[in-house]
């Protein structure tokens, strides 16, 4: 059966030829065809089996946020695109490329399975910022396979959607979890494909179900807790297992983790590990110690109470890197344990990251505590704050 999948692919491009992997055994090659008298560098985008379209192409600087659209530079009929920076180039300017790729795939049966979820827009209207409803998908003609789901009200408007995927299967053309933004007025109402690996698939063969490989119970559907999602027990992986990748700490010290979780978690890290070809991919992060990063690569794997009385460490650790549960996880410590002695330093971190809440939080804590709270530590405070502290003392 012939199946259209929506892909978004981003790369760096080689001199040689560069693979974009669409679906298992389904790929793209972009090959570098040299550079022209006009200064532009060409490219060709090749599969001779596959029925594909590139809809859209865009690059961007390795560290940068601006996006730059080029696909008028694409030439569909010749499926060829130009662009006036070398491939991989070693400079300090090299360029990520993002290609947004529809195509047409022929699936057996057996491979692939479409969910459609259905989660009125009501069952939202009660979700508090942050936390999040718990609930299961599960596809009654593959084993009753099940996949925990989490719905997380990420803003006032927004909503995220989290699949966690234990299995070797493809959701939505992309291996690991999946994760979606929403509206959170309008009904969730999409369609979502499953598509089975080998191992899945001789699993199958010999009859076996999955859920009996693992005898650990999953989650049971809930309302949940500010912390956005907790891994399923099958999850709870240690970091140290069959690792991929490095963190390098101030030490030197050496600490195993995989590419796949620092990839969900930070788009820091994708940044990062999109410049790395070698496996295992080495990243030094030599502005934290050893015990930090540890600690908050365990809470990435599950471990939630592995940051507890490290707050303020790891939260430097998780804004370096963009970790939003691990922000979320720190703020809501910083919450729940502001006092007269430590408010002066937390209200510097909530005005520097523009945390709303907690600086007004923060600040009646300044003002009805401000008989216990050390006067220097007041007077050394930022002008910024120090001048809305007195508007609010003389409100």
């Amino acid at each position: 059966m012939l199946i259209k999948f929506d892909f978004v692919k981003r790369t760096k491009l080689s001199a040689d030829t560069t693979l974009i992997n669409l679906l298992q055994d389904v790929e793209l090659t972009v090959v570098y065809r040299g550079k022209f008298e006009d200064g532009y560098h060409s490219y060709k985008i090749e599969n001779p089996k596959l029925d594909f379209e590139i809809t859209k192409i865009s690059y961007k600087k390795y560290f940068g946020d601006k996006e730059y659209d080029i696909t008028n530079k694409y030439d569909k009929s010749k499926k060829t695109f130009v662009t006036y920076f070398p491939p991989d180039s070693s400079t300090e300017n090299k360029y990520l490329y993002t290609f947004y790729i529809s195509a047409n795939i022929q699936l057996d049966p057996d491979r692939f399975a479409i969910y459609q979820l259905r989660i009125p827009a009501n069952k939202f209207e009660s979700l508090e910022l942050h936390n999040f409803i718990e609930a299961e998908i599960i596809l009654p003609d593959h084993y009753n396979l099940e996949f925990t789901y989490y719905v997380k009200k990420i803003s006032p408007s927004k909503i995220e959607l989290f699949i966690v995927n234990p299995y070797d299967v493809e959701i939505e053309g992309n291996n690991g979890h999946f994760s979606a933004e929403y509206e959170s007025k309008k009904d969730i109402d999409v369609e979502i494909l499953f598509v089975f690996g080998q191992s899945y698939l001789n699993t199958k063969k010999i009859g076996i179900s999955p859920q009996t490989a693992n005898d650990e119970s999953r989650p049971q559907s809930r309302l949940g807790s500010p912390i956005p999602f907790q891994l399923p027990n099958e999850l709870k992986l240690s970091n140290d297992i069959f690792p991929d990748a490095f963190l390098i700490a101030s030490d030197k010290t050496k600490i195993p983790c995989h590419r796949c979780i620092l990839a969900k978690f930070s788009n820091v890290f994708v940044e990062l590990l999109n410049t790395i070809s070698n496996l295992p991919a080495i990243i030094n992060v030599e502005e934290f110690n050893a015990q930090t990063i540890q600690s908050a690569l365990e809470f990435l794997y599950g471990k939630i109470d592995s940051i507890k009385g490290k707050e303020n460490e790891i939260f430097k650790f998780a804004v370096k890197y963009n970790i939003k549960m691990l922000i979320d996880a720190c703020c809501k410590y910083f919450e729940e344990s502001v006092n007269p002695s430590n408010v002066c330093e937390l209200i510097q971190i909530a005005y520097l990251h523009d945390f709303e809440e907690l600086k007004q939080k923060f600040s009646k804590v300044l003002v009805e505590k401000k008989k216990e709270i050390d006067a220097k530590k007041i007077a050394d405070l930022p002008k910024n704050i120090l001048v809305e502290f007195l508007t609010l003392l003389n409100l």
